[in-house]
């Protein structure tokens, strides 16, 4: 009798050790799942991303209004404002992610989009417009690192690919509702009306965040907040009716990396761009975000012009040009769908590299099919396949950008890449205001063929552990 007290004792002895031994971050994440508290933040990412795309593609709507009032050089000022602004943003909002947190970040920046939406709308001079749509750009910019960081740091590896995908299709979530938005108050209440009403998003996602969304454990962890970190992860478990034992600690079942802790922001560029395993990665990856960007916002936000310049109309209301054009540029809007559900579904299972160098190719397909084809109906097509492929390759894009980096300098180099696709972009707005359709979308084409060949010799992380 006393031999079997004594083995119960024993194995009690033994479960109160294992239930006090570290656990594994990794391995929590894929007991969990997807639980309903990460689902909120993973929708709540995603909607604050859909922001930063009514911010950006509510521009294109807004230039043929502005040119009765203003002279014509504020369409190319406006557009440079906002991508300057945007890659100010980046840097600073990346690096500001790695020291203070996501979560602080993102929601300094969806205030700013609140409050310089508003006052854009309410601006006369010139100047006025474009210092609102500057630090606009500002809070886009900021927003970004920190929203791809956090849903890539809770989700679970072996569904990442498609959770980083959902929050990055909510872009096109934002481009559908600028494009209604657009279609339903421009023509009866005016441009400023329409900017207002955009306004509204941002707050109501900024209340979002502050309610559903917590810090990511990761980064937590990284700065010594163990508690803080175990607190969230039993939230993520909480929520899924599961209980979790063990303490945040040891290992944390994370590989620890061969880069060195924060030391400062010169460091830690030097870092991205000097250590020998990181090197060629920030090189491709950033001649991948410049010729994307060039293509992507080039095409993308001069879409209403260039169907008009050439003619191309998708629409039921053929009678009335102006709501033709906004119609035309919906249903190019809505073609970004299936290329969402495709990534979305196949993104973990085909690999990041295939998908990534054949939508890139397919992109610049439909591109340089734009100048070849003579029918106005092909032409129109076209650019839908080009906006589906597009948005696959972005997709892809911020998955990677994502993965290819450790804990304490993701951020950053996600601010970085984001920073140089402003450039880019704010390069393609200036390209596309001065050139004829042809020659730009010949640049855009061959920029998209260049940013194929280095997304093939990026390394393939499907299913793979984030870096530490």
């Amino acid at each position: 009798m006393q031999d079997n007290d004594w083995l119960c004792m024993q194995d009690r002895a033994e479960q109160e050790d294992a239930s006090n031994q570290p656990v594994d971050y990794e391995d929590v994440l894929e007991e969990i799942g997807i639980s309903p508290a990460q689902w909120a933040m993973f929708i709540t990412c995603g909607l604050s991303n859909a922001v930063d795309a009514l911010e950006v593609m509510s521009l294109s709507y807004i230039i043929p209004e502005l040119q009765p009032q203003y002279p014509s050089s504020i369409n190319g000022s406006l557009g440079a404002s906002v991508f300057c602004g945007m890659l100010l943003g980046g840097l600073v909002g990346g690096e500001a992610g790695d020291e203070v947190g996501r979560k602080p970040v993102l929601l300094a920046s969806l205030g700013l989009n609140f409050v310089f939406t508003l006052l854009f709308a309410l601006a006369e001079p010139s100047w006025a417009l474009i210092a609102a749509r500057f630090v606009t750009g500002l809070g886009v910019g900021a927003s970004v690192p920190s929203l791809f960081c956090m849903a890539a740091e809770i989700a679970p590896s072996s569904r990442r690919g498609a959770m980083v995908s959902l929050v990055a299709s909510f872009w096109v979530v934002g481009c559908i509702l600028t494009s209604l938005l657009a279609w339903l108050v421009i023509p009866t209440s005016g441009w400023r009306i329409f900017i207002a009403s955009c306004a509204a998003v941002p707050f109501l996602c900024f209340l979002l965040v502050l309610v559903l969304v917590s810090e990511s454990p990761r980064f937590l962890m990284k700065k010594g907040r163990s508690d803080e970190a175990m607190e969230v992860v039993r939230k993520f478990a909480a929520s899924s009716s599961r209980e979790l034992g063990g303490e945040l600690g040891g290992e944390l079942g994370m590989q620890q990396s061969m880069i060195s802790d924060r030391v400062d922001v010169w460091h830690n560029l030097t870092e991205l761009v000097m250590s020998e395993r990181l090197k060629l990665r920030s090189l491709l990856l950033s001649f991948l975000w410049v010729g994307i960007s060039f293509g992507w916002y080039g095409l993308e936000l001069w879409v209403p012009t260039l169907l008009e310049k050439m003619g191309v109309r998708m629409c039921w209301d053929a009678e009335d040009k102006h709501k033709c054009l906004y119609q035309s540029s919906l249903v190019v809007s809505l073609a970004n769908v299936p290329g969402l559900v495709l990534v979305t579904a196949f993104v973990d299972g085909v690999g990041r590299d295939k998908m990534l160098v054949g939508s890139l190719l397919l992109s610049s397909l439909s591109v340089l099919s734009i100048l070849l084809v003579d029918s106005k109906v092909l032409s129109g097509l076209m650019f839908c396949s080009f906006t589906m492929f597009s948005v696959m390759a972005w997709n892809i894009v911020d998955i990677v950008s994502t993965e290819l980096f450790p804990t304490s300098l993701r951020g950053l180099a996600m601010g970085c890449f984001t920073a140089l696709g402003r450039v880019s972009a704010a390069a393609a707005q200036v390209a596309f205001a001065s050139m004829e359709p042809q020659p730009s979308l010949l640049l855009a084409s061959s920029l998209l063929i260049l940013s194929a060949i280095a997304s093939f010799f990026l390394p393939e992380l499907s299913r793979a552990r984030l870096e530490e």
